[in-house]
């Protein structure tokens, strides 16, 4: 990936808590850190590849818990393009809530052997108390 700035560069204007932060970075993040900016001297947010640095972190963890012992199993990633959610807001209260309420029922349907169905929350007009969530079978959305 050609960049406008080289790396031996940038080091040199760079604090020293910055650049340690900097080079603990993988390669490819670093270089995608100086592409060209934006017209507005914004960073290229949609240009990082987040999806890999979440999977080269994840694979790292991995790599020592697998040194203490305390994980046998492997990991092969397979990432997905997550360059537009990064440029989204904030979530709100009201979002994390019903993600978190989305996520925690479909851990008890995987739990429970409820495979081929889908999480369900209802009544999100009502306080967080007040909303009702379950599964719905998939074949239950179908049209014969």
């Amino acid at each position: 990936v050609p960049v406008p700035f080289k790396v031996e560069e940038v080091l040199a204007h760079l604090t020293q808590w910055s650049r340690a932060l900097y080079q603990s970075l993988p390669e490819f993040l670093q270089h995608q850190l100086l592409l060209e900016r934006q017209s507005n001297a914004a960073l290229q947010l949609s240009q990082f590849e987040t999806e890999r640095l979440l999977a080269v972190l994840v694979e790292d963890e991995l790599k020592h818990r697998k040194k203490k012992g305390t994980y046998k199993g492997s990991f092969s990633p397979v990432c997905q393009f997550l360059g537009y959610q990064v440029r989204c807001s904030m979530p709100s209260d009201f979002d994390m809530d019903y993600a978190y309420t989305l996520g925690a029922t479909s851990a008890i349907l995987a739990a429970g052997g409820f495979s081929g169905y889908m999480a369900v929350v209802s009544d999100l007009s009502r306080p967080v108390e007040g909303w009702r969530a379950g599964g719905v079978p998939l074949t239950a959305m179908l049209r014969v």
